[in-house]
């Protein structure tokens, strides 16, 4: 990636290997600058004293590759509960790759962790924390006394 900061391609392939690493964020990000393209942060400053760069999305096409660039994008999207833009995601796949058998399963997919997230929404709990027992010490318990 240091090298072609604005390769979609490689944009793509680093998003895929975060999904399936299960770095879902990470994913998004990288898959949709693949995807949508858009201004990506160097991680070091570029020689021409840029710390950004463009990157040009890839239309999706027959391309198996370019395919699992954006059903991969609409599961990570839905994994981080961002429905609206991953069933958008599913949309554009059924409309221009429907007889892609595996892009179809994965938008079918996408759509059932999206019924899932809707059915049973992420509940912010409090973080149980452990007290401490009181603690007792001998001379704060009473001793019973014997009866002659």
């Amino acid at each position: 990636m240091q090298n072609s900061p604005s390769d979609a391609n490689l944009r793509g392939n680093l998003g895929v290997m975060y999904y399936r690493n299960l770095l879902w964020s990470d994913a998004v990000r990288e898959l949709g600058l693949a995807v949508f393209g858009g201004t990506a942060k160097l991680n070091n400053v570029s020689t021409d004293g840029k710390d950004t760069v463009e990157v040009k999305g890839i239309p999706l096409s027959d391309s198996q590759l370019v395919a699992e660039f954006y059903f991969t994008l609409g599961l990570a999207l839905a994994h981080t509960n961002q429905c609206g833009e991953a069933l958008q995601i599913v949309q554009e796949l059924q409309s221009k790759v429907p007889t892609d058998e595996v892009a179809m399963d994965a938008a079918n997919k996408t759509i059932g962790i999206c019924q899932e997230n809707l059915n049973n929404p992420a509940v912010d709990t409090p973080t149980p924390t452990i007290e401490s027992p009181t603690s007792t010490s001998p001379a704060d318990t009473e001793t019973p006394v014997p009866t002659p």
